[in-house]
């Protein structure tokens, strides 16, 4: 019931945001300022990965539950020791999604936490580009002889920093992440 009417409620937000101003009055007032939860939460619930999920369930043929209610299993057990255990492709593809997006973001580290010791890694990151940068032309004006390192070697460092953690993560989760994308995709 409503099936047409919340999806276009999602593929509205896709298309039309707040604004940044009102997303950060909405988390201040929630009191996810400054903390690490104000990072996680408002990205969970992403349209595109709503319709990613909605897909997929849909794929999953009816009779797999017509199947289980004959044999006498309620809607509580079909869902946790069937539908649960096929989902885990679509779960762990979501997972890497929402996981790449927050370890490449470092703009909504730089807005939300104001504690210095609280900073995620991209933030840190990006804030040592910026100073190199800074540095680097304080010292062409002073006309001194010291050479701190080129821009282009901090962003390099920064780079390999930053991709060593997901490449290694993404290796265990590719069969997940390939079955997951491909699942409903194909209809026979």
């Amino acid at each position: 019931i409503g099936r047409k009417f919340f999806l276009t409620l999602i593929l509205i937000t896709m298309y039309f945001g707040g604004g940044l101003i009102p997303w950060y009055i909405t988390l201040k007032r929630i009191g996810l300022v400054n903390s690490f939860w104000g990072l996680v939460i408002p990205n969970l619930y992403a349209g595109f990965n709503i319709i990613i999920i909605k897909t997929f369930y849909s794929s999953i043929p009816e009779s797999l539950e017509e199947s289980a209610k004959l044999d006498g299993a309620n809607d509580i057990y079909i869902f946790f020791k069937i539908i649960l255990p096929l989902s885990l492709p679509v779960m762990f593809t979501i997972a890497l999604f929402i996981a790449v997006y927050h370890w490449n973001d470092w703009f909504s580290g730089d807005l939300l936490i104001m504690d210095s010791s609280k900073i995620p890694l991209q933030t840190l990151l990006v804030r040592i580009i910026f100073q190199s940068q800074a540095i680097k032309l304080s010292m062409m004006q002073a006309r001194l002889n010291y050479t701190p390192p080129s821009s282009e070697s901090v962003k390099m460092a920064a780079i390999i920093i930053s991709t060593v953690p997901i490449l290694i993560i993404y290796p265990f989760m590719q069969k997940f992440f390939v079955k997951g994308i491909m699942l409903g995709s194909v209809k026979g």
